[in-house]
């Protein structure tokens, strides 16, 4: 998730998405830190790829819960989630979501340190960080309806 504006900066982690079905099973997306970004307090934006099964679910339960990795921990965050319409980037058809933060978990034990989480090697960098940057500039900058 980007808080900040430095998309580059660990851009090879991704986090995971877990939106509800309405068959009652969930769905898990990966998403970089160029879908998500905290726009206020408890306020996020997210940029998912329009044909996709989670922007479906979202459009369709508007539930969720994203799992971040933390130094030595991991959160989960449930959000709810409600369509801000939808854009093209690089020729990628996007559909973006503002979600209320509902819920927010810290999950940690005593005898174990989460170390790492998901991670990735970019194919071609420059590109997909421009891009990232792009979808951040526009997720900032939208408003909500």
């Amino acid at each position: 998730m980007t808080a900040g504006s430095c998309v580059s900066a660990r851009s090879n982690r991704a986090s995971t998405l877990s939106s509800a079905a309405t068959n009652g099973w969930p769905h898990v997306a990966l998403l970089s830190k160029g879908e998500v970004v905290m726009v206020a307090e408890g306020v996020l934006r997210i940029a998912l790829h329009s044909g996709s099964r989670t922007t479906a679910n979202l459009a369709e339960t508007r539930r969720a819960t994203l799992l971040l990795v933390s130094p030595g921990a991991v959160e989960t965050i449930e959000i709810l989630a409600h369509s801000i319409g939808a854009s093209e980037l690089a020729g990628i058809p996007l559909s973006l979501f503002e979600a209320d933060i509902t819920k927010v978990q810290k999950h940690a034990v005593p005898y174990a340190t989460v170390t790492s989480g998901i991670t990735f090697e970019l194919r071609n960098a420059g590109s997909t960080i421009d891009r990232w940057t792009e979808t951040v500039t526009l997720l900032r900058g939208k408003a909500s309806p």
